[in-house]
C-alpha cells in the first residue's frame, strides 16, 4: 500500500512540472521506475515474469514508436527526428517507466487509452486558443489518469494490474 501511495505522489508531482514547465525531471522517471519495478515483483514473485511483462511492453511501445517515425518519414519524404520535434524524451521515458506498471492486457487499453483522452484533451484544447502548434503535455496527462487507476486499485483492492482473469472479467461483466 505504502509503495502505491508513493507512486502516487510521484505522479502527482510529475504532472505538475509537465503542465508548468513542459518537462519531467528524470530522477523522479528513475524513482519510479523503481517502485513499479518493486509492486510488480511483489505480485509476480518473479523477476523473470516482470522482465518478460516490461520487455513486451517495451517492445509494443518501440514497434508503435518506429511505425510513426516512418509515417513522418514518408509524409514529409525526408527523415524527421521524432524526439523533441513530435515527442519530448521525457514522455518516451514515461511510457517506458509505465510498461512496468501493468501486465501486456492491462497496459495496451491504459496506453491507448491515455493516448486517446491525450488527443481530446489537445483538440478541444486547440479550439480554444487557435495556435499553429500543439504542446501536449503528455506525461503529465498520462500520469493523472495513472493516478486515478492507482486510486481505483486502492479503493478496491480485489483489482490487480498483472491479474490477466480479472481483467477478462470486467470486460465480459460489461459486454452483457
Amino acid at each position: 500500500m505504502l509503495g502505491y501511495i508513493i507512486s502516487i505522489i510521484i505522479l502527482c508531482v510529475l504532472c505538475y512540472q509537465d503542465f508548468k514547465q513542459h518537462e519531467v525531471s528524470l530522477w523522479l522517471l528513475i524513482v519510479l521506475f523503481v517502485m513499479f519495478f518493486m509492486l510488480a515483483y511483489q505480485i509476480e514473485n518473479s523477476i523473470i515474469a516482470v522482465i518478460k511483462n516490461f520487455a513486451i511492453n517495451a517492445g509494443f511501445i518501440l514497434m508503435q514508436f518506429l511505425f510513426v517515425k516512418i509515417y513522418f518519414s514518408l509524409r514529409r519524404k525526408q527523415n524527421e527526428p521524432l524526439l523533441d520535434k513530435y515527442i519530448g524524451k521525457g514522455d518516451l521515458l514515461f511510457f517506458l517507466v509505465c510498461c512496468l506498471a501493468f501486465s501486456v492486457s492491462w497496459f495496451v487499453p491504459f496506453y491507448i487509452g491515455s493516448l486517446s483522452i491525450a488527443l481530446l484533451i489537445a483538440i478541444v484544447r486547440n479550439g480554444f486558443q487557435n495556435t499553429k502548434t500543439v504542446e501536449i503535455p503528455l506525461a503529465g496527462i498520462m500520469s493523472f489518469i495513472m493516478v486515478l487507476f492507482i486510486a481505483v486499485k486502492l479503493m478496491h483492492k480485489s483489482i490487480s494490474f498483472y491479474d490477466e482473469g480479472y481483467l477478462l472479467q470486467l470486460m465480459h461483466m460489461s459486454s452483457e
